[in-house]
């Protein structure tokens, strides 16, 4: 792996062996279990950006604090995306229990991170 000023990219094919790796990983573990909560990993249909992009899906069982009762559940995504040597990946992080995704603004992120390393990479 290199870096340039702050920033790391891969060298050679490993930023595409890192990306089937990952979608691998979330092949192979689809789901976990944490007490109560159990969280599940799926691949949902990949945003068009950059040379190639995974769209990750986590579904955490939201669990009540008093009672450690499952009482929904609530999906987070997570967007990698490879563009050449350059991966970067985004994942939203609801600070209350039950926070969910707004598919629309993880698509507006993907595009803007794609489109600035884009950039960079020129």
């Amino acid at each position: 792996m290199a870096a340039d000023a702050g920033r790391a990219c891969y060298e050679d094919r490993s930023a595409a062996a890192f990306m089937d790796q990952l979608a691998d990983a979330v092949q192979d573990c689809r789901q976990e279990s944490d007490g109560p909560r159990t969280t599940r990993y799926s691949l949902l249909t990949a945003p068009d950006q950059g040379d190639e992009a995974l769209l990750i899906r986590i579904r955490r069982d939201v669990v009540d604090i008093n009672t450690d009762e499952v009482t929904g559940t609530a999906d987070n995504l997570v967007t990698v995306v490879r563009i050449g040597p350059v991966v970067t990946i985004l994942h939203d992080i609801g600070w209350e229990s039950g926070f969910e995704t707004r598919p629309e603004v993880m698509e507006n992120f993907t595009r803007l991170a794609a489109d600035t390393i884009d950039d960079w990479l020129r």
